[in-house]
């Protein structure tokens, strides 16, 4: 990560802390706190939000307080207020599903007009389109596009393979070539377990009624499925995609992210392979 970003991180963990301990000193000392500064605490934590959400893994806090207080940030903790702004947001929520929040809040003299609504929208707009530009190049999304192709086959696919096949799609398209491999292998598992079981080849190991699948190695499934098809280089294919995947995702091999043509060519390797198991 930016050691610049690391910085400015642990100076605002140090703000928010310097400022939760006024306000809890103004509360113990005064009994309430100073209205500027739960305006400045909730600032604080709306920055800190805002580097964190735009940020890679972060490994160099050397400071334990300042991580434990970035810690705490990222999961929702709001320090002083934090029980009275659980409360409020669960009110919130519970006006907003009886459709009264508007009118609740309108009666208290806070109204949200449609100029600010439209400003919102537009700023979050265009913080959308920049990150997509930053990590997207359309040029190669569409060549991904029309590189990816689908999956033909006679026979009916188990459920899972829409859901799957429709994130390896996604995947490819935007780039995440690890996850693309990841899911590929998911796919052939799904696939030779499905088969394992519509031929009944799970007899041979046990009462069907009880999932002895997982206790299976799959790649001895592979080899029963592919025996049974009396299709060996099925299974050969199969086991070598499977190997190939694992090592990638087990930091074996590198490169995968540079290497989008080994990636396509990985994808429809996979999909040969599904559509020679389902015909």
């Amino acid at each position: 990560m930016d050691f610049d970003k690391e910085i400015q991180l642990m100076e605002l963990a140090k703000k928010l802390d310097a400022i939760n301990r006024r306000i809890n000193d103004q509360r113990r000392e005064l009994g309430k706190e100073d209205d500027g500064l739960r305006s400045i605490l909730f600032t604080l934590i709306e920055e800190i939000k805002t580097v964190l959400c735009n940020s890679y893994p972060i490994d160099k806090i050397v400071d334990s307080k300042s991580r434990e207080i970035l810690k705490k940030v990222r999961d929702g903790y709001y320090f002083a207020y934090d029980d009275q702004w659980k409360t409020t947001l669960s009110g919130f929520k519970r006006l907003e599903a009886a459709g009264i929040l508007e009118d609740f809040l309108r009666a208290r003299g806070i109204e949200v007009t449609e100029e600010e609504i439209d400003q919102e929208l537009e700023l979050r707009e265009r913080e959308f389109y920049a990150d997509i530009n930053d990590i997207l190049d359309m040029g190669g999304y569409f060549d991904r596009k029309s590189a990816f192709g689908t999956i033909i086959t006679g026979r009916l696919l188990p459920k899972p393979f829409l859901s799957y096949f429709s994130e390896i799609k996604s995947c490819f398209l935007f780039g995440h070539m690890k996850a693309v491999i990841g899911l590929c292998r998911v796919l052939l598992e799904v696939a030779f377990r499905d088969q394992f079981k519509r031929k009944g080849l799970a007899k041979k190991y046990g009462d069907q009624k009880v999932s002895i699948l997982e206790d299976y190695r799959i790649k001895g499934i592979i080899r029963e499925v592919s025996k049974d098809l009396k299709m060996r280089s099925l299974g050969d294919d199969a086991c070598k995609l499977y190997d190939a995947a694992s090592k990638i995702l087990h930091g074996e091999t590198q490169d995968t992210d540079e290497n989008e043509e080994y990636v396509a060519s990985f994808v429809k390797d996979t999909f040969a392979v599904i559509e020679k198991l389902y015909g």
